[in-house]
């Protein structure tokens, strides 16, 4: 065992993990067992089992490795063993709502004890945090949690280690927190989180005096947020902070769409928009985006009966980017058909044909444009048995873009 290189050691260890990334550790046996072989397994095992860690803001906790820590014990348990810290790469926050408003009832939280355990961790290249509490409301989570966040956030050796950050279901999201994220991490990912909308009266949040040990913001994605909120990211003050876009994901009809379009016109390369609801559709024409090189649409189809009018904003909208994307290289829609497929095909109104009798008004955009190599459509990959289904779809594209078709750009699912 003590003649094994410590190369091979670590491709064992890494062959029985089972975890990994960003979330909560699994349990592993087979590691577990592993790392009590021999004195020389056991740092290669510790260096997986700690690359992710869980904390969590209630007053009790899963017991660390294999389940979140609380604060209390996160700082126990690094305490005594302090050469665990650098293997942390990935950082699992759990935010919950707590009935506690007096500080002096949250005994779990006293001391300082949340920025005292955050500070520890200044290795981490991913952070996601969650809310999962009943409430919504960002405000129910107490407030020692969030302001170490932050406190975390600033410290210079978390801004020159901090990559991707996740932020998943919280009401009145702060723009304080949505600044330090946009300043520090080169990929943000925002799920269903409405941003707190300031009154008239109160001053927008100052922007960080300056990037220093910070990378660009290069990616940005927002699904399922609440379209209104989103007006917010349409602030300049916020404009320095998005120049450098490279990817953008969201929701077809945001708000934010233009603004992002706006800030990051001469760095964006990828823009994926997903159109499923279109409710408050606002139509935006973007400036010319030189570099833009990949243009994905994600798609889903409520009924063929769709109203013609609405269709037309949505694919005006793919239509005007398309123009504006002097570079572009790849075009490809994505189509969702919500359950409509489970359903016998039928002749002309089936939902598999929707893309192609609406959309064809593209084909002479695709043929024509001077880039272009690829205009690919796909459809619903779950589908069982439905072959018929498919077949339809894969003719109603083709006799739509017959001109596409011909300059040898069309793709399509299955083909």
């Amino acid at each position: 065992m003590d003649t094994l290189p410590l190369e091979l050691l670590d491709l064992i260890v890494e062959h029985l993990f089972a975890g990994g990334g960003t979330g909560r550790p699994r349990q592993n046996s087979a590691l577990h067992s592993c790392s009590l072989v021999s004195s020389k397994f056991r740092a290669p095992c510790q260096k997986l089992f700690y690359k992710s860690i869980a904390l969590t803001s209630r007053p009790e906790g899963g017991g660390g490795v294999f389940g979140p820590y609380t604060f209390v014990e996160a700082l126990a348990h690094f305490d005594a063993s302090p050469h665990l810290v650098p293997y942390v790469s990935a950082l699992d926050l759990s935010l919950a709502g707590d009935d506690a408003t007096d500080p002096e009832d949250r005994a779990w939280l006293k001391n300082d004890v949340a920025f005292v355990v955050l500070s520890k961790f200044t290795n981490v290249s991913s952070c996601e945090f969650v809310n999962e509490g009943s409430g919504w409301r960002w405000e129910r989570v107490p407030e020692e949690v969030p302001s170490a966040f932050l406190a975390w956030l600033a410290l210079p050796l978390v801004r020159r280690t901090l990559r991707r950050v996740l932020s998943d279901g919280f009401r009145d999201f702060p723009m304080a927190l949505l600044q330090a994220l946009l300043s520090t991490a080169s990929e943000i990912a925002l799920q269903a989180i409405n941003l707190q909308v300031p009154v008239a009266s109160e001053s927008t949040p100052a922007l960080p005096p300056n990037r220093a040990n910070t990378r660009d913001l290069e990616s940005l994605t927002l699904t399922r947020c609440f379209p209104t909120s989103l007006d917010l990211l349409r602030s300049p003050r916020l404009f320095p902070l998005l120049d450098k876009l490279r990817s953008i994901r969201l929701h077809g009809n945001s708000l934010a769409l233009p603004a992002l379009c706006e800030a990051a016109a001469n760095t964006l390369e990828h823009i994926t928009l997903d159109y499923d609801h279109f409710e408050s559709f606002v139509y935006s024409k973007p400036p010319t985006l030189p570099r833009l090189a990949h243009f994905i649409v994600q798609f889903t189809i409520h009924s063929h009966d769709e109203s013609p009018d609405r269709t037309l904003l949505y694919v005006s909208q793919i239509q005007a980017i398309l123009s504006s994307a002097p570079a572009l290289l790849e075009f490809a829609l994505q189509s969702q058909t919500e359950g409509y497929l489970s359903f016998p095909h039928e002749e002309p109104s089936c939902a598999c044909s929707f893309i192609g009798d609406r959309m064809r008004i593209l084909d002479a955009t695709f043929a024509e444009h001077p880039t272009l190599e690829i205009a690919r459509f796909d459809l619903d990959r779950d589908m069982g048995d439905l072959e018929e289904h498919r077949t339809a779809f894969k003719n109603s594209i083709r006799e739509a873009f017959p001109k596409t078709l011909e300059k040898g750009r069309l793709g399509i699912s299955g083909d």
